[in-house]
């Protein structure tokens, strides 16, 4: 009888339960079985089986082996597993699942569930920065793998180079972020320099990107934090655990003045570079704090952050280029708009925010001047500046200073809500806005002088300084000149008022 001795070893597998065999590109692959059949065509292992090859280790109940028949050696073209399939990865990572396949031809696994075990679970240690390593759980219903083959001088082998998860996705990272989607896709980043090419693609780093599949799908993270942020889409570097999102919204939870308060968002694009604490809202932001009010911008927020207490506080709140900022006053449930052209900056820590109009050869830019506006009138300026002060565990707006070619529009007092027509008009260096007691002090620099024309009362100030004062129960106002004081305006203020104002006579007074 003419016997090779691949078909001898073959015939020996219903014998034998424990033997190693050669593999695909010259790796050896190791079985421990308590069964072994050959039916011409599969290798069918059985009870307690354990295969060792060069992605790494397979346990399972039930694994069914394709060998390439073609060839001398023998070689597998396909790996068909089944029941408590436990994958320990040659970098560390594990799989879980009832059912697997994997096919050395095309490059491609895939990992399934069964009605007792419906998930998927892969588990890692990602590497981190300054090797920090940073546990990672992804779960779906399905998982399917693309293989690379990684070469080096001694040998070549096989890893996983991407990793796509379908239905019910979960992903828990650094027990810390909690993200929920339809999709996910794991990929291993690409090396940046020629001497990272080298090295194993399964020490690289990864980039998680998580999907939704249409509009009303899932794709959402939330941390220990309390955050929640909804996204079309959201990418995760593990290794800086930098994260990307699109389409987002939202809300952070941020320590308050004695309590963590939620700040809402939404916006085209957000980077979160959690080592540099900072947010940035890219497209379209609007920011809604209900202390400072909601602000907007159509091109970019940065928000930086530090933690107090394992709490997330709001450091500095930056927005350059058109911004509105719209506050509700909390008592008097008056509206207040904020219009910049320059650049925005909160500080938080100190509560101040500074606001710069835009400058071309030192000078405002025409038409790009702050404009403040409530139900009392309109205010116009280069710079402002609001100060705040925590009262009863609020914070509150304690003073608005306005400076540079300043310039105020106010309407009737006692009914402004009645009143479309600008009755009150004046120039200053400076205004500075007191809202506890409904103060204005209006002052010049230098020889300068402030000036105010009243329709209503056919006033007329040229003063170094004025104060405006209005009663909070009569709203009547009472006007007080500081310093050198004229109840008339000499015809140069006039034209001066006229340049930036319509001074024509108001109807009905």
């Amino acid at each position: 009888m003419n016997v090779t001795i691949k078909g001898l070893f073959i015939s020996c597998l219903c014998v034998f339960s424990h033997f190693s065999l050669v593999a695909e590109d010259e790796g050896m692959m190791f079985i421990d079985s308590g069964e072994a059949n050959y039916n011409g065509k599969e290798i069918v292992l059985s009870k307690d089986v354990v295969v060792e090859h060069e992605i790494g280790k397979i346990c399972a109940h039930h694994i069914v082996l394709t060998p390439k028949n073609d060839q001398k050696k023998i070689r597998f073209t396909k790996l068909k597993m089944s029941d408590a399939v436990k994958f320990l990865l040659k970098d560390g990572g594990q799989l879980l699942c009832e059912k697997a396949d994997l096919d050395y031809i095309k490059l491609t696994g895939k990992f399934t569930g069964s009605q007792q075990h419906e998930y998927v679970v892969y588990t890692e240690s990602c590497k981190g920065s300054q090797d920090k390593r940073m546990p990672l759980v992804l779960k779906a219903l399905e998982m399917n793998v693309i293989l690379d083959i990684f070469e080096n001088a001694a040998s070549s082998s096989h890893c996983i180079s991407e990793m796509r998860a379908d239905q019910n996705v979960t992903l828990n990272y650094n027990h810390d972020l909690i993200a929920n989607s339809d999709h996910a896709v794991y990929q291993r980043l690409e090396t940046s320099t020629s001497a990272e090419s080298s090295k194993d693609p399964r020490q690289n780093p990864g980039q998680i990107c998580l999907t939704a599949a249409a509009e009303n799908g899932i794709c959402q993270i939330t941390n220990r934090n309390g955050d929640l942020i909804k996204a079309s889409k959201i990418e995760l570097d593990t290794l800086k655990k930098d994260l990307t999102f699109f389409d987002p919204k939202g809300f952070f939870k941020m320590m308050g003045a004695n309590a963590l308060e939620k700040v809402y968002f939404e916006s085209d694009l957000l980077k979160w570079e959690n080592r540099q604490n900072l947010l940035v809202f890219i497209g379209n932001v609007t920011v809604h704090q209900k202390v400072f009010g909601e602000l907007q911008n159509q091109n970019q927020v940065k928000l930086y952050y530090h933690e107090e207490l394992g709490k997330k506080k709001i450091k500095l709140v930056e927005s350059v280029g058109e911004t509105v900022i719209s506050h509700i006053d909390s008592e008097k449930q008056h509206p207040h708009t904020l219009v910049s052209y320059g650049k925005v900056i909160a500080d938080h820590l100190n509560l101040q925010t500074t606001i710069d109009s835009p400058l071309e050869n030192g000078e405002v830019v025409e038409g790009m001047q702050i404009y403040f506006n409530d139900l009392f009138g309109e205010i116009y300026a280069d710079k402002a500046i609001l100060d705040y002060r925590p009262l009863n565990g609020v914070i509150k707006l304690e003073k608005l200073t306005l400076e540079g070619h300043v310039r105020i529009l106010n309407r009737s007092s006692v009914n402004p809500e009645e009143s479309e027509a600008f009755l009150q008009y004046a120039l200053s260096d400076v205004a500075t806005f007191y809202p506890a007691n409904n103060e204005l002090v209006m002052s010049s620099n230098g020889t300068g002088r402030v000036l105010l024309y009243d329709k209503a009362n056919n006033l007329q100030v040229s003063a170094p300084g004025v104060k405006i004062k209005r009663d909070g129960m009569t709203k009547k106002e009472s006007i007080k000149g500081v310093g050198d004081v004229r109840f008339s305006l000499e015809n140069s203020e006039l034209e001066k008022l006229k340049t930036h104002f319509s001074l024509e006579p108001a109807k009905g007074y």
